[in-house]
């Protein structure tokens, strides 16, 4: 498989690249919080789940600033910050539809 291919949007990864969008989108503001006690380890993988479905909305709404550290101030700042941090997500979320769909593949070619 080449470049092309692999980045050539097909039926299978569009629909793959929904479903995690949907998942990315809807687990951005999931967190458990328990009081009196400390979480369970199940628990931390749920916590760290929006850390790996979408980075840079994730990384924006911690008030992170930027990846480098960068906080605007003012709307217009703010604003492209969004919109970097966004499209950020949008082209994580389709390069781990085309790498989930090539491992697809290459595993039941093998079977």
């Amino acid at each position: 498989m080449d470049w092309k291919e692999f980045f050539k949007p097909t039926k299978g990864k569009i629909i793959l690249f929904i479903v995690i969008l949907i998942l990315g989108v809807f687990s951005d503001g999931f967190k458990i919080a328990v009081f009196g006690r400390p979480l369970t380890s199940t628990e931390k993988l749920i916590n760290a789940i929006p850390k790996f479905t979408s980075p840079g909305i994730n990384a924006l709404m911690r008030d992170d600033g930027f990846f480098i550290g960068y906080k605007p101030y003012g709307t217009f700042g703010m604003v492209l910050e969004g919109m970097v941090h966004v499209f950020v997500d949008l082209v994580y979320w389709y390069l781990l539809s085309c790498l989930l769909v090539f491992l697809f593949r290459k595993i039941k070619k093998r079977t």
